[in-house]
């Protein structure tokens, strides 16, 4: 029996890289699904401060000028219908977020659009894994670091 390598089969992106989010809005890059099934979405929300709310949407849609390297702008996005954390705030900080997105009825690009509402920060990034590789092997967007 074949060795199954995970590391064929999946590929992570970084959403939003980990920061405090003092901006009231952060876009991700577009992520390029083409040739996966689904998509886990992981939220590591750090420390909310007082009076801090922080809400994770995943759009759908197209890229500026169809370029992945850009970040999908609101002319070109729509957000995906149940596919959000919402209300992280003091009470329910300090923990990581995880949900699953079937891509079988999703544009080929998706991003994360962080949304901070109240008058402080929240401390927080994401990752895309993706998964359910249709073609084989995965072109990792940074290699393995060790496979033990």
């Amino acid at each position: 029996m074949a060795k199954h390598n995970l590391e064929d089969s999946l590929i992570v992106f970084p959403g939003i890289v980990p920061a405090s989010t003092a901006l009231a809005s952060v876009y991700s890059k577009a992520i390029d699904t083409h040739g996966y099934s689904e998509a886990l979405i992981i939220v590591n929300a750090g420390l909310a401060a007082t009076s801090a709310e922080l809400d994770v949407t995943v759009r759908q849609g197209r890229p500026a000028q169809g370029l992945a390297s850009q970040r999908m702008v609101s002319t070109y996005h729509l957000h995906i219908a149940g596919c959000s954390f919402t209300q992280i705030v003091p009470a329910n900080d300090n923990t990581c977020y995880a949900g699953r997105l079937d891509l079988t009825n999703i544009s080929r690009y998706i991003s994360l659009w962080f949304k901070r509402d109240g008058t402080n920060d929240v401390t927080a990034g994401a990752v895309v894994v993706l998964g359910g590789k249709k073609y084989a092997p995965t072109t990792q967007y940074k290699t393995v670091a060790f496979s033990v």
